[in-house]
């Protein structure tokens, strides 16, 4: 389906009568996937003033119901249908009547866990947000968006529907992430600017790719992109990919202009205008940024922020020529030998062996040992040699994967490995 903005217009107009006859109002959560009723419930939303909670459409109806409870927010809104959820008479639970006007968007970063929890923003900062990202990456009206990566996660959010909104980017929404249907709907769409995760960049990287596509530019966040997966996919597409870097409660914060750069590798680029980061004395980032939210939602309810930086959880060093190159998470350190080592140190020393393409470490509780490093490879030959690790790098176990997890944003999915960890687990 195609649509101008003026029949979006006219589809907004009756989603905002319809939205107004169920009575929906103060806060309402959008679960519909990416669709055009993701745009159209947003939007229509928006005008009546109610504050949107963007919910991932994929999860069952049982664990949205089961969010929307725990937020104490009324309305869900599905593809489908439109879902009244009787919530708990608990003097314990948050108030959506405590939300302040100004609240647009409340984006979730942990519902999928059982314990949600929403970082807020208003217009202005999602707006901030936007001008940022489409300054720094050259992103406005001539440029047509194809996005598969869903739109109730901040990435696809900013660079998708706040894009449209603000750029006045045409939008193509294309559903399905088979490397073939990716290729298809670039050639049929003409489209312009591509946002990835490291995994479709890794599928891409090994697909046939067809000639003449009109496909400028190629972004990558939500994780690590392996230097070896950004060579294949410009040896298979003809263009580099350009590292982006942001966060749920930041929007974007760093972008690479220039890929092919000698010095860009492994890094995520610059910090994009109007943002500066800082690093403390154990390398973890801070986020100064007008686009930064505001307060926070919960099961607490509404805790405003005065102290408007953010504190990613990342941990990060500079690059001689001001480039951000980011080195694991704070929370990601294993204890080895007695001494505290980030995962990605050790992450690094093992892609690096003959035959890895992938490495990923993590600790585990053990019964005998009280703590056990578990490094999952996925290598071409079996067993690798791991004599170039360093003594002090060296994980307790190695274990041989076909793929790594991840999550739906790209992100490597520790949490899966861990468990995969303490299954295997040997006494």
């Amino acid at each position: 389906m195609r649509l101008s903005f003026d029949d979006l217009e006219e589809r907004i107009g009756r989603r905002v009568s319809e939205l107004r006859a169920a009575g929906i109002s103060k806060a309402a959560t959008l679960a519909t996937g990416n669709s055009l009723a993701f745009v159209e419930g947003y939007l229509a939303l928006r005008r009546l003033g109610v504050t949107v909670v963007a919910m991932d459409g994929s999860l069952p109806e049982q664990d949205k119901v089961a969010i929307c409870r725990e937020l104490g927010v009324r309305h869900l809104l599905q593809s489908d249908r439109t879902i009244t959820v009787d919530l708990d008479a608990r003097e314990d639970k948050p108030a959506v009547s405590d939300l302040p006007d100004e609240i647009g968007l409340i984006k979730l970063t942990s519902g999928s866990t059982g314990r949600p929890a929403g970082a807020c923003f208003s217009d202005e900062e999602l707006f901030h947000g936007i001008r940022q990202i489409a300054e720094g990456m050259e992103l406005d009206s001539r440029q047509r968006v194809l996005l598969c990566i869903p739109l109730s996660h901040s990435y696809g959010f900013d660079n998708g529907v706040l894009s449209m909104i603000v750029a006045g980017t045409p939008l193509i929404l294309q559903p399905s992430i088979f490397p073939a249907d990716l290729l298809r709907a670039l050639d049929e769409t003409s489209a312009h600017f591509l946002p990835l995760v490291p995994p479709l960049v890794r599928s891409l990287g090994r697909a046939v790719w067809p000639s003449g596509l009109s496909l400028r530019r190629v972004i990558c966040a939500g994780g690590a992109l392996l230097p070896d997966a950004a060579r294949q996919f410009r040896q298979a597409s003809g263009l580099p990919v350009h590292n982006f870097y942001g966060s749920t409660e930041t929007g974007g914060i760093s972008f690479e202009t220039a890929p092919e750069e000698t010095a860009a590798q492994g890094t995520v680029g610059r910090p994009l205008p109007g943002v500066r980061v800082e690093l403390d004395e154990s390398h973890r980032v801070t986020v100064h940024s007008a686009a930064n939210l505001v307060a926070r939602w919960g099961r607490d309810g509404f805790c405003s922020l005065d102290d408007r930086r953010v504190r990613t959880g990342d941990t990060a060093e500079w690059t001689p020529d001001g480039r951000l190159r980011l080195t694991g998470r704070s929370a990601d350190v294993l204890n080895i030998g007695g001494r505290k080592i980030a995962a990605a140190e050790v992450e690094h020393a093992l892609r690096a062996l003959a035959g890895v393409r992938d490495a990923a470490v993590v600790g585990v509780e053990d019964p005998v040992r009280g703590d056990r490093t578990v490094a999952f490879l996925v290598a071409d030959e079996w067993p690798v040699e791991t004599s170039g690790v360093p003594p002090r790098l060296a994980p307790r176990e190695l274990r041989r994967v076909e793929s790594l997890p991840y999550t739906v944003r790209g992100k490597l999915d520790r949490q899966a490995l861990r468990g995969m960890a303490r299954r295997g687990l040997v006494t």
